[in-house]
């Protein structure tokens, strides 16, 4: 026991003595740390923003077909959420909205109605943008975006009643829908941390049209009744445009005012049935097209925005 001792002391003594040799050769060949401009940069390339507008709109449509004018005037209240993502290292956004109509006051008039009032149908939309804004600076950027919009535009206009196949009557309210493909500019221009301004112009190069036309009143001769409903086809073109001034109260929160307009035009075609009316099974499948079709959709927009 007493020569154990010695001998694991001195074990122990060539294990240790050893290390600051190791532990010099280690450091020099291990790597230097990165240089402190090869971290990413501190501020967030991506910026959000969230919020509500208030669309004080007025819209107006027109349709000549079989010989009959409808027109419709309305004035009406939309609430509208919108999304916007800006990535600025790349010079990239996406953005989204819906709207939905809260009140409508809508005139209208039709071969059969000289003309009247309504409150009632529905407007409402969704769609979305990609962007890319390449050029300018820091204060002034621009491009363009292509995107996707669904719109649906159908203020009252009354119905017309029509026969069905069982000899029953029956009438449908207007459903008139659209689905747009945007191309367009973009730019935002902003002045210091307090103003900015944003504006896009857009090119509709084609818009689906489709639904049911409830206040289309065909005309039939001796013997013969309206079958069905109008029900809307084709494909129509237009244009959009929007600007807005935007002041920042606060880092986070912005204010704006503004103004939009969306069009679109064409010929549309319109498809209908007629009925024997003492014999409503006996029916006629009618297609036909209109000589005028518009829709037009304009006013003031209130934004409150959360940005972050």
């Amino acid at each position: 026991m007493s020569r154990l001792v010695p001998s694991l002391a001195a074990l122990l003594a060539a294990m240790v003595l050893p290390t600051p040799v190791l532990a010099a050769d280690w450091m020099e060949d291990f790597r230097e740390p990165y240089a402190e401009d090869w971290a990413l940069p501190p501020d967030d390339p991506i910026s959000i923003e969230l919020g509500l507008r208030y669309w004080y709109s007025m819209g107006q449509h027109r349709m000549t077909v079989l010989g009959g004018n409808y027109a419709s005037d309305d004035v009406s209240h939309i609430v509208e959420g919108h999304l916007r993502i800006d990535d600025d290292m790349y010079d990239f956004y996406a953005k989204g909205l819906a709207g939905y109509s809260a009140v409508i006051n809508n005139t209208y008039s039709t071969p059969t109605v000289a003309l009247a009032t309504s409150n009632g149908g529905s407007i409402h939309y969704f769609g979305s943008d990609i962007g890319y804004t390449p050029f300018g600076n820091d204060d002034v950027k621009f491009g363009g975006f292509v995107g996707y919009q669904f719109w649906n535009d159908s203020p009252d206009m009354g119905r017309e009643n029509y026969l069905t196949s069982a000899g029953g009557g029956n009438s449908e309210p207007n459903n008139i829908q659209y689905h747009m493909i945007r191309l367009g500019l973009s730019g935002r221009a902003e002045f210091g941390d307090a103003f900015d301004i944003t504006a896009e112009a857009a090119v509709i190069p084609y818009a689906l049209l489709g639904g049911t036309y409830g206040a289309l009143a065909v005309p039939v001769g001796p013997g013969e009744s309206q079958g069905s409903a109008g029900t809307l086809g084709g494909w129509l073109y237009g244009a959009a445009g929007e600007a807005m001034a935007r002041f920042h109260p606060t880092e986070n929160l912005t204010i704006g005012l503004g103004g939009r307009a969306w069009y679109l035009q064409g010929q549309a075609d319109v498809t209908f049935d007629t009925r024997e009316t003492a014999t409503p099974v006996n029916q006629t499948h009618w297609i036909t097209k209109t000589t005028n079709f518009s829709t037009l959709r304009y006013g003031l927009l209130g934004e409150l925005t959360y940005r972050f």
